[in-house]
């Protein structure tokens, strides 16, 4: 729109333009772009970015959180030319079937599927007393080692 008032996508350090993407990386010794990670909670599948945090409000519909908080997390990560792999971590028993049938009677693009289910005692809470999504993360790529 001509003139809104909008933050720019652009960001310039050190004398060089950058385009803000919500990737997280660094640059190597010969210049080279690494990918880490995302700022937010977001994953690109099939062009169409997902919001994981809409997955779990969709899932907590069904399963809400109990006394000692919530009982359900995604993680996700892109494995280098593959499909990214959403992990649903909880502490109640549930399958990957269950968990994207509720998905798909949410309204939720089939293309946002959760890919496995591991079930744990507590999800990991950051000192905060939020959910440790970065601990999620390297479970979840562990256990897909």
């Amino acid at each position: 729109y001509l003139e809104a008032d909008v933050a720019s996508p652009f960001h310039e350090r050190d004398g060089v333009r950058w385009y803000v993407t919500g990737d997280l990386g660094w640059l190597d010794e010969r210049g080279a772009l690494h990918l880490a990670g995302r700022l937010k909670r977001f994953v690109k599948v099939g062009g169409e970015m997902v919001s994981l945090p809409a997955l779990e409000e969709a899932l907590q519909e069904r399963w809400p959180a109990g006394e000692d908080g919530p009982n359900l997390a995604i993680a996700a990560f892109e494995p280098e030319g593959q499909r990214p792999h959403m992990g649903l971590f909880t502490t109640i028993e549930l399958t990957v079937d269950e968990a994207n049938a509720v998905l798909k009677d949410a309204g939720v693009s089939a293309i946002a599927r959760i890919s496995s289910v591991t079930r744990v005692d507590a999800l990991p809470l950051l000192g905060t007393g939020k959910t440790d999504y970065r601990e999620l993360e390297g479970r979840l790529r562990q256990e897909q080692q």
